[in-house]
């Protein structure tokens, strides 16, 4: 449940696109921890094998240097890719634009999956019918 559903790579960027590309960058680890921070807040629109702009709020000195490398990284998949930067503070207001805040959704979920499967158990079950059953904080892993 916390990993997103696999998508084709092909025509416009999505925001499902956007984390479904950022997922398995990240499982194969060709991103350094700065882009992979940077490429999480922000979210790709355009055309995934060309033009395109990537949208983030973040603003900071190392900002140009770590979306080139984003950007290189992108082109190594994507060689047509023309990709430009573009800053919009709103971006991290959308609820499910960027991969950061499409995870905290899908945790969010999984959690409450996770509780009422929990609570259907026939342990807990047998617990809350004597009062001594007491859901604590689900971890997931």
């Amino acid at each position: 449940m916390l990993r997103c559903s696999p998508q084709e790579l092909l025509g416009e960027w999505t925001p499902e696109k956007w984390d479904y590309w950022l997922q398995t960058a990240r499982e194969a680890e060709i991103l350094a921890q700065d882009e992979l921070a940077l490429a999480r807040q922000g979210m790709m629109t355009g055309l995934c094998d060309g033009k395109a702009v990537f949208i983030t709020s973040v603003d900071s000195r190392h900002l140009q240097t770590t979306f080139q490398q984003l950007a290189a990284k992108l082109q190594q998949q994507f060689t047509q890719a023309e990709i430009d930067l573009q800053i919009d503070g709103s971006v991290m207001q959308a609820e499910d634009k960027t991969p950061e805040r499409r995870q905290q959704k899908r945790l969010v979920q999984a959690k409450t999956v996770a509780e009422a499967r929990l609570l259907a158990t026939p342990v807990m079950q047998y617990l809350n019918e004597r009062g001594e059953g007491k859901m604590g904080k689900v971890q997931l892993y």
